[in-house]
């Protein structure tokens, strides 16, 4: 669904919305979409931040931010020049 929402003309792209796009296979994303649309109440899509909370509860395990990702190789780097 390539980010959901950010499908639409005027939207933006978003950092959820490249996490989802670059960082799920399409096997994780159909899990979540299945238990997303097997457990929904309302006739809503399921935002991309809600697919992305499902995938960490099927795997069990939290996936690191844009932002924590660059500081793990920020660091990987400094450790190198030392």
């Amino acid at each position: 669904m390539t980010g959901l929402s950010e499908n639409y003309q005027c939207a933006q792209i978003s950092e959820v919305g490249l996490k989802l796009r670059f960082e799920f296979t399409i096997d994780q994303i159909a899990r979540a979409c299945t238990r997303l649309v097997k457990q929904r109440k309302n006739g809503f899509m399921p935002t991309v931040a809600e697919i992305i909370e499902t995938i960490e509860q099927i795997e069990g395990k939290t996936y690191l931010t844009i932002e924590q990702q660059a500081e793990l190789q920020a660091n990987i780097v400094l450790e190198c020049l030392r």
